[in-house]
């Protein structure tokens, strides 16, 4: 399979050709890329092109915006013009293209790819996990230098760019573990091999050279180390990169030649942004809206690998998957659980029920886990049995409520709703209402996504200028348990005009309590749920439901396909964040 490659306008146009029998071109896609001088940047397009090369039926459209917003406004511009049905795009400026983006979104889909926008006016985010990339190095360079100390410098991106900012403060929270550690003032380099380099030799010139060098990308590792080599220095600092690109001059090769002691792998996205667009074109069902790629760390010792923790599993005929329930039976969590197991049959897998004992059977190829604990009794459970998968190198995977952000439990899949999101929208909704006295209906607090629909609602509020929670109730987070607090609330005579229920159960146990009463709900009194199911939407459509943030559940193809290609070709953890969207009569 080659490419037929032309340049019309500074649009570089890529059609795929076979040497079969040609398909018709289906799909145009444009791709807009903020540069193509940084190498993490080039392997993404490179990837990107290799992906639709698998697909004839693809045309893509490759514009370099040469770091200018102007010429990035201007090429997505030219993409509307030509009627691509799908856009990818890596922004500049996250602030400034969010306009652009809003308006292309309302028309096709809008893929963003590494930096995400100030909005939610996108279909789909692919982008690393910067935040983990960052702590992962910061521990890393904690226990390097924990019992000798040091002084670290730090070799930062573009100012003011979300991967810098987001792997900077991660880095230096874990490094401020270890007291014996001084962070010298950190370099500005952007990205570029050359800036590192002359940045890095003005400053070893100037201070005490450091012990450890931690760049924010392998490119600005390598300056870095070109610097020290200057100096006759290299061989007493160990140099920290990130990307782990192959080929020549990217991380692998400098591993291998002693350059660099380790590099962070950081996958661009570029797979996978072409094969979600064409999910999303085909119209294949339940789409992720944000997917965060993992990270590992590569030494010199396992560079030649390239491999991920867990291998991949030989071609087998029994595929056993061992299924993990929690004991919430919400309605929710059995319309999850529904599909999920569903689909793996349907995929010719055979479940085994495993939670009763904490030792898993022999004969499994994966484990899936409901990460719906409902008190700490479902948490013990499930982590006796991640450990158990992961001393027996099996893959993991979550799905339910994402984990805490640094918490991968070991994991190969996080798959569901963030629950900071989902309070997070339904706050901003209120606070654009401009509802004054707002009843919040808490669950449990050991269950899964309570405290960050709590915290994320609050932020919500706080963000567009609303009024905070007037008042919380506490629920077992079942339709009865809710009534019943809400009753006894409501006998006190206290006057509220919204209430926030965080689950399906919670919505229509706050309907039983108000029925019958000369509350007017959905009139005098917003009711804000968070569901999917037929009958909450049915609330929503009688206006019983003012504001709905849709959490769908019907998540099994998602897991089906990702657990097919994750024991295919390993890789890093990733997250598939569902839909949030917020739906009002």
């Amino acid at each position: 399979m080659t490419f037929r490659t032309l340049v019309l306008s500074s649009l570089i146009v890529l059609a795929s050709c076979s040497p079969q029998a040609e398909k018709p071109v289906t799909f145009l896609i444009g791709v807009s890329q903020a540069n193509l001088s940084e190498p993490w940047r080039i392997s993404m397009t490179d990837e990107i092109q290799r992906q639709a090369a698998l697909h004839p039926e693809l045309r893509i459209i490759v514009a370099d915006a040469s770091d200018s917003l102007g010429k990035q406004i201007g090429d997505v511009e030219k993409f509307e013009g030509l009627g691509v049905d799908l856009l990818i795009i890596s922004p500049l400026e996250s602030e400034a293209i969010t306009p652009t983006l809003t308006r292309v979104f309302h028309s096709i889909p809008v893929i963003v790819v590494n930096r995400s926008v100030d909005d939610d006016d996108y279909t789909l985010f692919i982008g690393p996990d910067n935040a983990r990339i960052g702590q992962e190095a910061g521990r890393f360079v904690a226990r390097t230098l924990k019992v000798t100390g040091g002084k670290v410098l730090e070799v930062l991106g573009r100012s003011g760019s979300p991967p810098t900012l987001e792997r900077a403060e991660a880095f230096r929270q874990e490094v401020a573990h270890n007291p014996l550690i001084a962070l010298q003032s950190p370099v500005l380099a952007n990205w570029l091999r050359d800036g590192a380099e002359d940045l890095v030799l003005e400053r070893l010139q100037a201070d005490d050279p450091p012990q450890v060098i931690f760049a924010h990308n392998d490119a600005m590792a390598y300056g870095a180390w070109l610097a020290a080599e200057k100096l006759g220095l290299a061989k007493h600092i160990t140099f920290l990169g990130v990307d782990g690109l192959p080929g020549p001059r990217g991380g692998i090769e400098m591993l291998h030649s002693g350059i660099l002691d380790g590099t962070f792998l950081s996958p661009t996205g570029g797979k996978e942004a072409i094969e979600y667009a064409l999910a999303l074109l085909r119209h294949e069902g339940e789409q992720p809206k944000k997917v965060i790629l993992g990270t590992r760390f590569i030494s010199q010792t396992d560079s030649g690998l390239q491999k991920a923790a867990i291998v991949a599993s030989p071609p087998t005929r029994a595929r056993t998957v061992g299924y993990f329930a929690a004991s919430s039976m919400g309605s929710w969590t059995l319309h999850l659980r529904d599909s999920a197991r569903s689909a793996l049959r349907k995929a010719g897998w055979t479940i085994v029920d495993v939670g009763k004992t904490s030792i898993l059977p022999t004969g499994l190829q994966a484990l899936v886990v409901e990460g719906l604990d409902q008190d700490k009794a479902d948490r013990y459970r499930r982590e006796s049995l991640e450990a158990d998968a992961a001393a027996r190198n099996l893959p993991v995977f979550l799905i339910g409520p994402q984990p805490a952000s640094g918490d991968d439990g070991g994991w190969s899949l996080a798959l569901g709703p963030d629950p900071f999101e989902e309070g997070r929208r339904a706050g901003r909704w209120m606070a654009d209402q401009n509802l004054v006295r707002i009843l919040e209906m808490v669950g449990p607090r050991d269950m899964a996504g309570t405290a960050g629909r709590s915290e994320g609602l609050v932020q919500g509020l706080s963000e567009r200028e609303g009024y905070p929670v007037a008042y919380r109730i506490a629920t077992d987070g079942t339709r009865v348990g809710t009534a019943s607090a809400l009753a006894k609330f409501l006998a006190t005579g206290q006057t509220f005009d919204a209430v926030f229920a965080p689950s399906e159960e919670v919505v229509f146990g706050v309907l039983d309590a108000v029925r019958g009463t000369n509350l007017s709900v959905g009139r005098s009194v917003k009711l804000v749920g968070v569901g999917d199911s037929l009958e909450v939407l049915d609330a929503l459509k009688s206006g019983a439901v003012s504001c709905l943030v849709r959490s769908p559940a019907d998540l099994g193809g998602l897991l089906r396909n990702d657990m097919d290609q994750a024991l295919a070709e390993p890789g890093v953890p990733r997250r598939l964040v569902t839909s949030h969207d917020v739906l009002t009569r």
